[in-house]
């Protein structure tokens, strides 16, 4: 199982007086978001399965995920992905549903700590950048400490990847 973490692309500020849950991507984070997807399709990501936070600027981030790796998917909206979801329930979702490769898009704190949850017993602090992408394999059941890091790539690397 591979578990790819995305964080969602450049939104509007926290003070434009827009509900935090309805700020969206601003052109700059989507053209941008754009670029780290095509980043992911050259090296050869696909997903079966696309699940994105209920809020506004991930789940616009994730329609580009899909748009540009397989416009046959629809993103899957769940809340355990929200700033403040718990891992635990990433975890167990994982253990139930058990996909061959699924994309989670989300927000810090979240996708960072569920990084660090997944690939180590300790929680470790992890710099996600917005856009960034992490994928993470299990060779078994998924549990807490059990992922092998295949690779973290931040958005400039996603987007230099785009443009070769």
């Amino acid at each position: 199982m591979r578990v790819t973490l995305i964080r969602h692309g450049i939104a509007e500020s926290g003070g434009s007086g827009v509900p935090d849950a309805k700020r969206a991507l601003t052109p700059e984070g989507r053209e941008k978001s754009r670029y780290a997807a095509l980043g992911l399709k050259q090296l050869g990501v696909s997903f079966d399965r696309v699940l994105s936070s209920p809020l506004v600027r991930a789940r616009e981030t994730a329609d580009i995920v899909v748009a540009v790796c397989d416009s046959r998917l629809e993103v899957e909206i769940e809340d355990f992905l929200t700033p403040d979801g718990y891992p635990e329930e990433s975890i167990r979702w994982l253990n139930r549903e058990r996909p061959e490769s699924v994309a989670f898009v989300g927000h810090m704190p979240h996708v960072a700590a569920l990084a660090s949850a997944l690939l180590s017993d300790d929680y470790f602090e992890i710099d996600f950048k917005k856009a960034a992408a992490c994928c993470i394999a299990f060779y078994g059941n998924p549990a807490a400490g059990k992922g092998c890091l295949e690779y973290f790539l931040p958005p400039s690397a996603l987007r230099a990847m785009a443009r070769d």
